[in-house]
């Protein structure tokens, strides 16, 4: 009895791994796809069935018929042959398994290899005694120059010896070599955060060290030129959009605030001509005939000079230089401004003395002639000499336009073309002004192709030169 449930408990084991065989055979793909396992389970099946038509032919007392005497011989030869062949298949399945282990663990290296290789920054390893271990291609495409420092085995001060003597990394020219290499060292023992390393080509190298848990340092090395470029073309956009911005300001507050100045004098003084023209001579009423004028001449023109900078701002200014004489725009402008000048007792001096004519637009030249002169009467007391200067400095021609009035300070002159700066200052007699009209005049000449300067000192005047190209002939 006890040997009948042996021979079935065999029996049932060899059903199991039987239709474990048949499991593992119908999920693989090819034969040749770990089959290891399989052979091992083919070995068992067969030993388990060897043992189990064993256990019922010879513990049964079954025999061969025909055959009494040598009852025992068929069943030993049978089981010898089943457990000769189930110990083929079972050893060649344990071999097939470590072989497939080994193929996995070295295809595991190539895909980790292949991974650390694939890697956009540079990785380098260095064990818990400071040896080299691991580098990838990376690093030494990063560092040309030093690509055969990297020797497995060698210290990390022994590589970066060896790159400070062949002048791939070190500090600024004139440092101190070896306090460089001892903060590296400090550094890269007791890292803490990424640094960045200016190279001899203008690159830029971001090197983030850790420890790791057995107490080496793995490192990471990043070329960030080309992020850093873009870091700083961002900043430079953000500064010149704050700056664009805080002009945009300051060219709505000129419009909401300073635009309001000559239409309220022409209100005013309009005002009392339509209500009190009854009572007054006909002196008072061309006096107040004038101011009208004045007020809206004034206006006109800030408007203008507004419109013809904020095309100039959208590049949409339409101009036509051709070849003019400055010398007559010169007189013209003067003349225009004799009656202002003369209200201040002002003398105009012209020593212009331009032999050749320039090539500009008549109407930005007008435009520029007008706020220079105007400025120069504005901030020019009683008594003064304003004087207009023109001629020839290397190759081009030029118009200065000077004064004796209150002249400005160093802060002032810094920010004078500066929008977003407010410093604007009232004339010797009180007359506004918006400080927009010489920022307008350096656009308008920098168009046609000059330069204008300002030099002033405060208490004793200012002094305007211009350039713009002479006309060839």
């Amino acid at each position: 009895m006890m040997t009948k449930t042996l021979a079935e408990s065999v029996f049932v084991a060899g059903i199991v791994f039987l239709i474990c065989y048949i499991f593992h055979a119908g999920r693989a793909k090819a034969l040749n796809e770990r089959p290891g396992w399989a052979w091992v389970m083919a070995g068992l099946c067969v030993l388990l069935f060897a043992s189990t038509i064993y256990l019922w032919r010879h513990l049964g007392g079954a025999a061969p018929s025909g055959n009494p005497d040598g009852a025992w011989v068929y069943p030993v030869v049978q089981y010898v042959i089943g457990f000769l062949g189930g110990m083929v298949l079972l050893t060649v399945g344990l071999l097939r398994v470590v072989a497939d282990g080994r193929r996995g663990e070295l295809q595991t290296d190539d895909v980790l290899t292949a991974a650390i290789e694939g890697i956009s920054e540079g990785l380098i390893y260095f064990d818990a005694d400071d040896r080299l271990v691991l580098v990838n291609g990376k690093v030494a495409e990063m560092y040309p120059l030093a690509r055969d420092v990297f020797v497995p085995g060698a210290s990390y001060e022994t590589c970066l010896r060896a790159g400070v003597a062949k002048g791939q990394w070190g500090p600024e020219a004139g440092g101190d070599v070896e306090a460089w290499i001892q903060r590296r060292l400090a550094h890269h023992f007791n890292p803490k955060g990424p640094v960045e390393f200016n190279m001899s080509d203008g690159r830029i190298i971001r090197v983030e060290e850790r420890k790791t848990r057995d107490g080496g340092i793995v490192g990471i090395r990043a070329d960030i030129t080309d992020l850093r470029q873009a870091r700083q073309e961002i900043e430079a956009q953000r500064d010149e959009l704050e700056k664009l911005n805080a002009q945009k300001d300051r060219f709505f507050a000129i419009i909401a605030h300073d635009l309001k100045s000559p239409f309220a004098g022409l209100l005013q003084f309009s005002e009392i001509l339509a209500t009190q023209t009854s009572s007054m001579n006909a002196k008072n009423v061309a006096e107040y005939g004038a101011m009208v004028h004045r007020a809206a001449e004034q206006a006109y023109e800030l408007l203008e000079d507004l419109l013809d900078w904020s095309r100039l701002q959208l590049d949409r200014m339409e101009y036509e230089p051709a070849p003019m004489d400055a010398a007559q725009a010169i007189m013209m402008c003067l003349s225009r401004f004799s009656p202002l000048a003369s209200a201040k007792q002002i003398t105009f001096k012209n020593d212009a003395d331009l032999k050749y004519r320039v090539h500009a637009d008549a109407r930005m030249i007008d435009t520029v002639l007008r706020n220079l002169i105007d400025n120069a009467i504005k901030f020019t007391p009683d008594n003064g000499v304003i004087t207009i200067r023109a001629g020839e400095t290397e190759g081009f021609g030029f118009i200065e336009v000077a004064d004796t009035g209150i002249g400005m300070t160093r802060k002032k002159l810094e920010n004078l073309f500066h929008l977003d700066q407010k410093h604007s200052t009232r004339g010797t007699r009180g007359e506004t002004g918006t400080g927009f009209g010489l920022l307008l005049c350096k656009e308008l000449v920098e168009k046609l192709g000059g330069h204008l300067q300002v030099e002033s000192t405060e208490g004793q005047g200012s002094s305007i030169r211009f350039t713009l190209p002479i006309h060839q002939n």
